[in-house]
């Protein structure tokens, strides 16, 4: 696996990103799990191999307890990418991620549950202070949307839209 890194980073050798697929691929068949996410991460944007998101979806899936890869199905199931679109699918692999403190997965499933309204609000709630808890500042905005609705929590929207601001958020900033 760390040599396929060094060629994809031309680290100490040169870039060489065929050799680098070549890397992950052996590893990956031999069961490591780190290498079964870079080889998806290759697949996914077609580095040192024709772009298959449907081998990337299968990669990211063998890539067991992984949680950036698991981020990454969620992602993938989400947009319909390599395969339908699966929005109970991606809030599965999300929810995975995010036992593991992944601040991204955490943010996802609160927008997904955040864009359903009122079935959704108190879930969004919950995942959007998981994430923002952690420093993720678009969970801090959405936190702030979602207290400013509410007439008892306007000095909980301008906490976080403030957290949300000190870290760059422009539309939190505004």
């Amino acid at each position: 696996v760390f040599l396929g890194i060094l060629y994809e980073n031309g680290r100490g050798i040169a870039q060489d990103l065929p050799q680098a697929v070549s890397c992950y691929r052996r590893a990956a068949w031999q069961g490591d799990a780190f290498a079964r996410f870079h080889l998806a991460r290759m697949y996914y944007h077609g580095k040192g191999i024709a772009p298959d998101h449907a081998q990337a979806l299968h990669w990211y899936h063998k890539a067991e307890g992984y949680s950036l890869a698991q981020y990454n199905l969620g992602r993938m199931y989400l947009n319909g990418e390599g395969s339908r679109p699966d929005v109970e699918k991606a809030i599965h692999w999300f929810e995975k991620a995010a036992e593991q403190g992944h601040d991204y997965a955490q943010y996802s499933i609160g927008k997904i549950f955040y864009a359903r309204n009122g079935e959704g609000l108190e879930q969004a709630l919950f995942w959007f202070q998981k994430s923002a808890r952690q420093g993720n500042d678009l969970a801090q905005n959405h936190l702030g949307q979602l207290f400013e609705t509410r007439k008892e929590g306007i000095e909980d929207a301008a906490y976080w839209y403030r957290k949300a601001a000190e870290q760059g958020n422009r539309q939190a900033s505004q």
